[in-house]
């Protein structure tokens, strides 16, 4: 967008940030996510391996490191890493997308052969997250913040944005619902397919 061929028809872009707080169920299930990723964090580096959750390129990068550990092992700790990383995706969903988002992972991961995935479901933080996520319905805060600032630009076309394919069905649906016309429109990442998404966050 710097190029002078390009310059004069690219319009400046205002940021501004909508803060809202997850209700007090969503809370209730970050706070076992996050013991339970703690408790992971603290297993693998008794064994020397220091991994930053808050860093999600970093934290993708360990594999690596626990590969080239030259004992068997590593075996454990890529069933920890991975578990680990499970935890923290899950995570992510529930701050972002919000309880259906959580609940969809959650049978998938039920569906997966892979060691990391029956080690997370066995976690006695994944059944307390299971037991609340069975009793609400709750819909992310930031849904209803959207309808709210969709019906101000009412006259306006707005594109609406999402991470997650599957969410993008939660959006329309609940825009059509609040009366908002609402059509799906879905691009492509070059290379990069669900499959290998699940490869890259899981083994």
């Amino acid at each position: 967008h710097q190029s002078p061929d390009v310059k004069p028809y690219v319009k400046p872009i205002e940021i501004r940030w909508v803060f809202v707080q997850l209700p007090p169920t969503l809370k209730k299930c970050k706070a076992w996510l996050e013991k339970m990723s703690e408790r992971f964090v603290k297993g693998l580096a008794e064994y020397g391996i220091r991994v930053n959750v808050k860093r999600k390129g970093e934290l993708m990068e360990k594999r690596k490191d626990i590969l080239n550990i030259n004992h068997k092992i590593k075996y454990i700790l890529l069933k920890y890493y991975f578990t680990l990383v499970l935890a923290q995706h899950a995570l992510e969903l529930l701050e972002t997308q919000g309880v259906k988002a959580l609940k969809t992972f959650l049978q998938e991961l039920k569906h997966r052969d892979t060691k990391s995935a029956q080690m997370f479901l066995k976690q006695a933080e994944v059944k307390e997250l299971e037991r609340l996520l069975a009793s609400t319905d709750v819909e992310h805060p930031k849904l209803e913040k959207l309808v709210e600032l969709l019906k101000r630009l009412k006259d306006k076309k707005v594109i609406v944005f999402s991470q997650y394919r599957h969410q993008v069905e939660v959006i329309v649906e609940k825009l059509r619902a609040e009366g908002i016309d609402a059509r799906v429109f879905m691009g492509k990442r070059h290379g990069f397919t669900a499959k290998k998404q699940n490869q890259v966050i899981e083994q």
